[in-house]
């Protein structure tokens, strides 16, 4: 046999040696496929070969297939098989006799250990001799050794499992009734049908003896039920009619009687306690998946007869506030509950009357360090478990999260255990959302951030599953529309201090910024919109998003924020996996790019001078809410429900207040991602609605300015939709760009030209030719009535507003020049020398229209040769005196 002579090979230290032999394992590992032990003819295969053997085409001289030679090759394929079992456990056992002979160097050990996981077959039961070398392995001095151990022994007991049985019920006729009619044999999604009710948590009819525990039909799997039911139900049996686990020694197999053992030894179970709660790599520890597989295997084997073997640590574990400790505490935790899958009612009492009093102790001794250990605890013991089985831990975890007698830091520990454990429950926990939420309302403008965060991610949880498919029934969840209520009377104070705030505080004058500072506000206002939709970028993409002060970082547009993520929730799989992450797709933005909206303060009055109470909370509940609003857009099934734009003033005017920056990112990162969200037909008509709304009526220019870019944002990403419901919803944004043309604010309208650059560009907008004699007859209309102002008199000062109307021309042109940065459309050579008309005009047209002509220069450069050939020469000569900087020797 090649493994046990290389095994016993002598040791070499020569690193190539050791390479060669770890890319063996490697190799053995990753793509040794089980070799076929049995093999077994079906009769069906013996009638197929005697049919083909008896055809004509083509004719079998020796076509007659005896009996006796069938029962022969029978024989003899059976022997094989049996030839086969024992030189599969030959091997093992030679493999395990060097194990045992202590000669072999630790690598040669590992590699062994190794050699044998990978013999562990689904078909044949291990050899007895193998599980005790790897159960000793668990308390071997050499890390490597141990771990090696436990990634293998969860196949051993996965293999010792005993076969639980299942019965096939009818859930329309559960607990005596029958909902089974003409109306739910259409498929009716939802989880307020009677046939689902009985499979949800509810507190009026918790299970509290052995008879309604056996009558209880507990459906682990989520996906069953709210859409329809399978053909077929099959739920496991009463636990009375199961197999035994806690058995005497004498009735285990032999491999079963080398785990029993080994756990039942106090002395080694101490020691490997002792190993598993020592700290391995200080920044790579987390939950150990191996691990909590092999105390959930060790459980639900044998029962509960270990657990007192593993009480009294666990009960030591808790206390201490060491990171390995809790990280063992939490894996051994995880294990019993979901180990006692199949225990009886009065089992699971007895396992609740000592487990809430120290998850208790455990979850108030949680450390920065552990708190995502105890997070994937909660979640993986509730993942796949019916809620009426698992209701103590799901009572235990909604028991006051946020007691006043506990630091802040306990607190959004305590939210965070809460999450990960109602989230795997998904929508069967309706009662317990509806409590949460009413727990949660005193606590929306919580004085601490990371309590906020939190309660903003379980606000994203509990809406989650307000959801209505077509033909659907209402859903139990709280309603998102009836929060929604409840929050705008209270967020009105801030919305009213930023509308007082801006006629006063911001010049209105549409000459408020020079040729100077008008090169500031593009590239800080409009970069990111700009960049999408105009010039041939990329479409409308997330850019230049840097790491914020709060520890963000920008990944695939998004930034998200590391310290709100759900907890994780490992699988059972039962091989070799990595954990299942469900990500909280938290998000946090940082300067506002993504919008194109100012990333700096301004001075709007917000919050200046001396600041109450109420304010504070109120700033603290918009917060929350942000916090909330970028889970539920990040992760929701039903996207963004009407109702929630009519948050879209509050957060369009708080985008840029001066003296807070954690609302104003708040603020921008919910405005970005409500702006990328896919709209549904329906309802497209409120969500423009709630933009005009702003644009027509908000007090507060940057209010304007924001709504602009969402604008943009949203019909680029929703062109589709917005085209399919007619010319109205096209036409009406297009009349609403244009009219903030005329905006009184000199920002405003040069954010409505880039928007209506990027409509032309796209091909949202396709009659520019229309638009482009608009916007021509409205400058002549102007110099008309300039000069006959001039022929009867001396000139006069053109008044803010007319200077207003003509800017709103130039800038219209101005957007089509700009939307096509690489092509000469045959309107363009036209619109270009009307342009070159107005460098006189009083300021600010003619940095617009200097800063158009060297954008129209710059882009056109590469190409001029073909592009010049659309003008003529009168044309030309005009532009290159416009074009061209006068030379100093002319």
């Amino acid at each position: 046999m090649v493994w046990p002579t290389l095994l016993a090979a002598k040791h070499s230290e020569k690193p190539s040696i050791i390479r060669l032999l770890n890319a063996l394992s490697d190799a053995v590992y990753y793509y040794m496929e089980l070799f076929a032990i049995h093999h077994i003819i079906s009769q069906g295969s013996i009638e197929a070969a005697r049919t083909i053997l008896n055809s004509q085409n083509p004719s079998v001289n020796d076509a007659d297939l005896k009996e006796d030679k069938i029962t022969a090759a029978c024989t003899r394929l059976h022997q094989k098989g049996q030839e086969n079992v024992d030189e599969y456990k030959l091997l093992i056992n030679n493999i395990v006799q060097l194990i045992d002979s202590g000669t072999l160097h630790w690598r040669s050990h590992n590699l062994a250990l190794n050699l044998l996981g990978i013999l562990i077959r689904p078909d044949i039961a291990f050899p007895a001799q193998g599980v005790r070398s790897l159960m000793d392995s668990l308390i071997h001095d050499n890390i490597r050794l141990r771990d090696t151990s436990v990634f293998y022994i969860p196949w051993i007991l996965k293999q010792q499992k005993r076969k639980h049985k299942k019965v096939l019920i009818d859930p329309h006729r559960v607990n005596g009734s029958n909902t089974l009619t003409e109306k739910h044999q259409k498929i009716q999604p939802g989880d307020s049908r009677k046939d689902v009710t009985w499979m949800q948590y509810d507190s009026s009819r918790l299970l509290e003896t052995d008879e309604e525990w056996e009558q209880q039909h507990f459906v682990e799997k989520t996906y069953y039920g709210w859409y329809t039911w399978p053909k077929q139900l099959q739920v496991y049996a009463p636990p009375s009619q199961q197999p035994p686990l806690d058995r005497a020694r004498e009735e285990l197999t032999d491999g079963e009687k080398q785990v029993y053992d080994f756990f039942n030894d106090q002395e080694k179970v101490d020691k490997l306690i002792s190993f598993l709660s020592l700290e391995g790599n200080k920044e790579k520890d987390s939950f150990n998946t191996r691990r909590f597989w092999m105390f959930k295997g060790i459980f639900r084997n044998f029962g509960d007869t270990f657990v007192s073997k593993f009480r009294g640590h666990l009960e030591r574990l808790v206390e201490e506030s060491q990171k390995s400790s809790q990280r063992c505490a939490t894996e051994i935790i995880t294990g019993i509950l979901r180990g006692s899958k199949h225990w009886t009612f009065t089992k699971h009492q007895a396992l609740w009357s000592w487990f809430k009093p120290m998850l208790k102790t455990g979850m108030a001794k949680v450390t920065v360090e552990t708190v995502e250990d105890w997070g994937t605890c909660m979640a993986t013991a509730s993942a796949d478990r019916d809620p009426n089985r698992m209701h103590p831990l799901l009572e235990l975890l909604m028991q006051d999260p946020l007691d006043n007698t506990q630091a802040a830091f306990n607190g959004a520990s305590r939210l965070y255990m809460l999450l990960g454990g109602l989230g795997q429950q998904e929508w069967r926990v309706a009662e317990l959302s509806s409590s949460l939420l009413e727990y949660l309302r005193p606590q929306l403008d919580h004085p601490y951030k990371n309590i906020r965060d939190r309660v903003g991610s379980v606000l994203t949880g509990i809406f989650m599953y307000d959801l209505q498919l077509p033909g659907g029934s209402p859903s139990l969840y709280p309603k998102t529309i009836e929060f929604v209520d409840y929050l705008l009377p209270q967020l009105q104070l801030l919305v009213q201090e930023t509308v007082s705030a801006s006629p006063t505080s911001i010049s209105t004058s549409p000459g408020s910024l020079d040729a100077s500072e008008l090169e500031h506000v593009q590239p800080k206002m409009l970069h990111g919109v700009h960049k999408g939709m105009v010039g041939g970028g990329s479409p409308l993409m997330v850019m230049d998003i840097p790491e914020s002060s709060s520890g963000t970082a920008a990944l695939h547009g998004h930034v998200y924020d590391k310290q709100e993520t759900q907890p994780v929730m490992i699988r059972d799989t039962g091989h070799h996996t990595q954990p299942n992450v469900i990500p909280m797709e938290v998000l946090e933005c940082g300067p506002s790019k993504q919008l194109g909206l100012s990333s700096s303060p301004v001075n709007n009055g917000f919050m200046s001078g001396g600041v109450s109470e109420e304010r504070k909370k109120t700033v603290r509940l918009m917060n929350t809410v942000c916090r909330w609003l970028i889970g539920h857009m990040g992760r929701c099934y039903n996207g963004v429900t009407p109702e929630l734009y009519r948050l879209l003033p509050h957060l369009c005017q708080l985008e840029s207040v001066d003296n807070d920056p954690e609302l104003r990112s708040n603020c921008v990162a919910s405005l970005a991602l409500m702006s990328h969200a896919l709209v549904l037909p329906e309802r497209l008509p409120a969500l423009l609605e709630a933009i005009h709304s702003i644009a027509n009526n908000s007090a507060w220019w940057r209010a304007r300015a924001a709504i602009l870019a969402v604008l943009q944002v949203v019909v680029f990403h929703n062109m589709f939709t917005v085209v399919a419901c007619g010319e109205g919803a096209a036409e009406g944004i297009q009349r609403l760009v244009v009219s903030l043309l005329r905006d009184p604010r000199l920002e405003v309208r040069t954010m409505a030209s880039q928007v209506l650059s990027g409509l032309i560009h796209c091909r949202f907008i396709t009659a520019e030719e229309k638009l482009i004699n608009e916007f021509t007859t409205q400058l002549q209309k102007k110099r008309k009535k300039a000069k006959k102002n001039r022929s009867n008199g001396p000139p006069e000062a053109m008044t803010p507003q007319q200077i207003v109307e003509l800017h709103a021309g130039v800038l219209g042109l101005c957007a089509y020049v700009s939307a096509f940065p690489y092509d000469v459309p045959e309107s363009l050579p036209d619109v270009l020398l009307t342009l070159s008309e107005h460098l006189n005009d009083p300021h600010p047209i003619p940095a617009t229209v200097k800063k158009t002509l060297s954008n129209f220069k710059r882009t056109h450069h590469d190409n001029w040769r073909q592009h010049k050939q659309k003008f003529t020469d009168d044309q030309i000569a005009v532009l290159t005196d416009l074009l061209l900087s006068p030379s100093y020797y002319a």
